[in-house]
């Protein structure tokens, strides 16, 4: 009697979690379904170029996802394409449906690859390779084809796994020869091979921990993003865990304890301690020091965080100010401590706008501000905004009084359109800077009938009729300048207000903005569905005053410097689907706030000196080197032909090796009023002097400083 009710109990155990797990299969099956929907439903409705969701559409999607995902070939089998090609021309339709059969099939096939290739790379690095033997290899994975079978698959795991450790062991015999330490010497090749093996192996366990606890809601992430950007490549999915990093970014404010994470060797580790917060404030955390478990308040339980992603470990130590968080924490000496912090809101310095004086041959002092991104907090009263932490930095060189400024946006991926308005306006005063365009389309309004925007472009002007600086101005780009920072090049070069100094010979050219839209707004969005993430659309084309783009094309600079990534096809174009490029009709525009008379004698003085300059002369050399290395994939599993290789490589290389470092400006310096803050922390003094460093051995700036005394020359 007692077994039989064992039983029953066991069969509606059985019963109960066989319903339990379907109908969480079943929720989660209706919420990516309402997902997609709700996706589908703000590209089609805010898109400057929506899109029909037909066969096309999906074998661009099908071509695109693969690429991304597994274009390395080194997971799936063409055994294992031919499976998903059949959903080639089905993707419109499941997307419309809100299914997910081909990411189903996609699951499968990856969990059983992983499953597979883990087996290989166990076995293969269990035993030396021979590198004695003559045998070809590409580096450059997506040259090669699928792999016809299983058979094939494992061999192209045998090349990349001897590849890895070749790479490995060749360095570990260069740093024989000039090794001096007991012991190391006397390692024979087959002792270092492997050593190098081991070191491959912890890399693949390490990646493979990571790829095992890859979870559907992470796949299918990467799916929607691929689908978004067959739109364009700036549409974009975020998943609700990532939304915060993403807004962190963006308004360089972080709440939590104030600490940058990274994984080593599946561990966190701190590796950058930010000043001024509740990390920094107590002094017991250090870089290097390795987390190992976090917990929540007082009473709350313990999480081990061995194995876990630095942004796993990022979401459990972030919070609301005012609320604690404990951690156990390893010191590099073995020491473990427990330690608990308040969390607090930590503003991120050093991603702000920061300067530093420079001096011209003439002993004039020029003021430089560097500006990493335009970044706008709208959210808090307190929040930071760049145009007004570029105006503060103005007054204070003003203060050093500078006879000119230079601004650095190189490598400024843009940000906030409306702040690039508004530090425009602190040079040019009131006036037009940029014009947009969005499609025609009805908008909703909660309090009447719907109301027909868009079609005609708006233009964009500050508003603000004063000027903050009105003297000689020169900005700094080079190909990664993008967006909203070439809306400043480009409105600042219009007005004739600025000179547009390049590394190079054009800039990014992304010349589209978007917004991003809660998908859980969608009426057919239920809250036990919520939160489903956030959409990025790219809602609007850019132009320029006087009616041109710099989509595609970039800015142009006045003065364009040799660039050592010239030949490396870099820009908006080297994207799939990028939007096409447009001109509008020009508005009026015009300034009076200052006269740049001698363009074309600076652009003739600056032209020689580059001649005369061994650098710059050079960089062109350099330039189409870094093409060869990037294109010439072939190489050799051959240890003796491979060091062969690098020797050659070496001595290609070799006039190359100072060709950014044989001048250095004499005399680079920290602003007064930033003294006493360089003072309270040594890490911030230390990576304050990196920076002046930088600058000073930077031969970009250097001419850059030439232009502006040959400015101040001739006014």
């Amino acid at each position: 009697m007692l077994n039989k009710k064992i039983g029953v109990s066991l069969a509606l155990l059985i019963a109960v979690t066989f319903f339990a797990a379907f109908n969480a299969r079943e929720k989660n099956a209706q919420r990516e379904a309402v997902l997609m929907r709700s996706l589908l439903s703000s590209l089609s409705t805010f898109h400057i170029k929506p899109l029909n969701i037909d066969d096309q559409f999906s074998e661009k999607l099908y071509n695109l996802y693969l690429n991304r995902i597994h274009g390395s070939k080194s997971w799936l089998t063409q055994e294992d394409l031919d499976v998903l090609e059949t959903y080639k021309r089905q993707l419109d339709d499941e997307a419309n449906e809100g299914s997910f059969a081909f990411l189903d099939q996609v699951i499968k096939l990856e969990r059983k690859a992983l499953r597979k290739t883990k087996k290989y790379y166990l076995e293969l690095l269990s035993k030396p390779f021979d590198f004695t033997r003559n045998e070809d290899y590409d580096t450059d994975q997506k040259k090669r084809p699928y792999a016809k079978n299983d058979e094939a698959l494992k061999e192209y795991w045998r090349q990349d796994l001897k590849w890895e450790t070749l790479t490995r062991l060749s360095d570990k015999i260069t740093k024989k020869k000039g090794n001096n330490e007991e012991g190391y010497q006397s390692k024979s090749t087959a002792q270092l091979e492997e050593e190098a093996r081991k070191e491959v192996l912890h890399r693949y366990n390490d990646l493979f921990s990571g790829y095992e606890a890859y979870t559907r809601t992470e796949t299918l992430s990467e799916y929607l993003r691929a689908l978004t950007n067959v739109f364009d490549p700036h549409s974009g999915y975020l998943e609700p865990a990532e939304k915060p990093a993403d807004d962190a970014a963006q308004i360089k404010r972080l709440e939590g304890i104030g600490v940058s994470l990274t994984t080593q060797g599946g561990s966190i580790v701190a590796d950058e301690i930010i000043f001024g917060g509740p990390a920094w404030k107590q002094g017991i955390l250090q870089v290097n020091d390795r987390i190992e478990k976090v917990a929540q308040d007082d009473r709350g339980k313990w999480t081990d965080v061995t194995g876990m992603s630095a942004d796993e470990v990022v979401q459990l130590i972030q919070g609301k100010p005012g609320s604690k968080v404990r951690l156990v924490i390893r010191k590099p000496d073995g020491s473990s401590h427990e330690i608990a912090l308040m969390r607090d809101v930590v503003i991120v310095e050093e991603d702000l706008a920061k300067s530093l004086l420079l001096e011209t041959g003439n002993q004039e002092l020029i003021g430089l501000i560097h500006l990493p991104d335009f970044y706008g907090d709208y959210d808090h009263d307190n929040g930071v905004h760049c145009a007004d932490d570029v105006a503060m930095e103005i007054e204070k060189l003003r203060k050093e009084d500078v006879k000119g400024l230079i601004i650095d946006l190189r490598d400024n991926g843009g940000g906030n359109v409306g702040e690039a308005i508004k530090m425009t306006g602190l040079f040019i005063g009131e006036g037009p800077v940029m014009q947009t365009l969005e499609r025609e389309r009805y908008a909703f309004r909660p309090d009447g009938p719907p109301v027909l925007i868009g079609g005609k472009p708006e233009v964009n002007s500050d508003e603000d009729p004063s000027v903050l600086y009105d003297g000689p101005l020169i900005i700094m780009v080079n190909k990664y300048t993008a967006s909203a920072a070439e809306n400043v090049a480009a409105a600042l070069q219009d007005y004739g207000r600025a000179i547009i100094v390049g590394e190079g010979n054009a800039t990014w050219g992304k010349g589209c903005a978007s917004s991003d839209f809660d998908l859980d707004w969608s009426p057919i969005v239920k809250p036990k569905f919520m939160p489903l993430g956030i959409v990025t659309v790219t809602t609007s084309l850019i132009y320029r005053v006087t009616g041109g783009s710099y989509h595609l094309q970039g800015v142009v600079p006045d003065v364009a410097l040799p660039a050592a990534n010239r030949y490396l096809g870099l820009g908006e174009k080297q994207y799939d689907f990028t939007l096409q490029w447009s001109e509008i009709e020009p508005v009026p525009f015009g300034q009076k706030v200052y006269n740049l008379k001698n363009l074309k004698e600076i652009q003739t003085l600056s032209a020689e000196r580059v001649k005369q300059n061994h650098a710059f002369s050079e960089i062109d050399r350099y330039a189409a080197f870094l093409k060869k290395l990037r294109d010439e994939s072939a190489c050799t599993l051959n240890l003796d032909g491979y060091r062969q290789y690098l020797s050659k490589l070496e001595a290609e290389k070799k006039p190359f090796d100072n060709l950014f470092t044989t001048t250095s400006m004499n005399r680079v310096r920290n602003l007064t009023a930033d003294m006493p803050s360089l003072e309270e922390d040594k890490n911030k003094k230390s990576r304050n002097t990196e920076w002046v460093n930088n600058v000073a051995g930077d031969i970009y700036l250097m001419e850059t400083l030439n232009i502006m005394q040959d400015l101040l020359g001739g006014e």
